[in-house]
C-alpha cells in the first residue's frame, strides 16, 4: 500500500474509518459488486484484504441466525439500486 501513491491517504481513510467502528456498533459487508472492484483492480493487497472484510462479515451474518437471510436479502437489493 505505501507503494501506491495514495496509500497514505488510502490507509489514514482506513484508520478513521475502524476508529468510528470503536466508539460504536459497525460492521463492514461487501456485495458482490465491491468484490468485483477489487478483483479488477489487479492489486494483491486489496483484493486480499477485501476477502478479509468478507470472511467476517460472513461470520457476523451467521452468528445473526434468522437474520442472515434478511441481510443477504437486503443486500442483493442494494446491488440493483
Amino acid at each position: 500500500m505505501m507503494n501506491d501513491r495514495s496509500g497514505p491517504v488510502n490507509l489514514e481513510a482506513l484508520r478513521a474509518i475502524m476508529f468510528v467502528s470503536q466508539r460504536a456498533g459497525f460492521e463492514f459487508g461487501l456485495s458482490e459488486r465491491t468484490l468485483d472492484e477489487f478483483r479488477d483492480s489487479e492489486n494483491p493487497q486489496y483484493l486480499q484484504w477485501a476477502y478479509d472484510v468478507l470472511n467476517h462479515w460472513q461470520a457476523c451474518i451467521e452468528e445473526l441466525g434468522g437474520l442472515a437471510e434478511d441481510l443477504a436479502r437486503e443486500t442483493r437489493e442494494a446491488e440493483c439500486l
